[in-house]
């Protein structure tokens, strides 16, 4: 069975059980499906592995001697490094109280044993595709952040508008912009750009500039560099 993830390496996974024989079913069925996979005995060697080798997905069982699974989540889940690794639980516990204690401590699933193989693989693609959703969205939430910075320190007028509503409203400018039309942002906010054009149509002030040309009088020229964005979808 081939249940590659369209990924260009092989996502990591570290199973965690005292088990020998459930590790060895693991790690055949998810080495089958085009995973890398690493198999620990006990807890306190998990935690040395995920130090060494930062895994993309934990499969942990529960009872396991010295340091069960919840004390190895819980440890994972208070460091900075290893907090968003996410864990999914294997164990033959059942109750639902022990379901619900690996969800409070930071598990994303839990797999009851004995397990069936199909199960496992789409619990396990499911898990590592919302890892991979969630990293790409703080990729490009990254990227907005740095576009808003660029934007917000332009010396040029930068207008917002949103194309997708009826007379395109001004939903942002930044402070170049308040500085060179004088306008706040308060002021413009949800009008229409056309305002900035005034009430004059017979444009008066661009006759007056030709006859100072014209004339050669002497003069002291303004120049307002403004930019209109114009928005007709949404920002991923």
């Amino acid at each position: 069975m081939n249940n590659n993830l369209p990924s260009v390496a092989k996502p990591d996974i570290l199973l965690v059980d005292d088990n020998p024989k459930n590790l060895r079913l693991l790690q055949m069925m998810l080495n089958d499906a085009g995973y890398k996979v690493r198999t620990i005995l006990n807890g306190k060697l998990a935690l040395r592995a995920v130090e060494i080798v930062k895994p993309d997905l934990i499969l942990l069982d529960i009872n396991m001697p010295g340091m069960d699974g919840y004390e190895v989540c819980q440890k994972l889940k208070s460091q900075e490094q290893t907090v968003d690794i996410p864990i999914i639980f294997i164990s033959a516990l059942n109750d639902i109280y022990d379901k619900v204690k690996a969800f409070e401590i930071g598990g994303v699933d839990y797999i009851t044993k004995p397990f069936e193989v199909q199960e496992v693989l789409v619990r396990v693609k499911n898990q590592l595709l919302i890892c991979q959703q969630k990293k790409q969205l703080q990729e490009k939430n990254e990227q907005l952040q740095l576009l808003e910075r660029a934007i917000a320190a332009s010396s040029n007028g930068i207008v917002i508008t949103d194309a997708k509503k009826p007379d395109n409203p001004v939903i942002y400018v930044n402070p170049g912009f308040e500085q060179i039309t004088g306008y706040s942002k308060e002021e413009i906010m949800g009008k229409n750009c056309r305002f900035l054009q005034g009430d004059d149509f017979t444009q008066s002030a661009l006759e007056e500039l030709r006859q100072a040309i014209k004339q050669k009088r002497a003069g002291s020229p303004v120049l307002m560099l403004i930019k209109f964005i114009y928005i007709s979808q949404k920002i991923p």
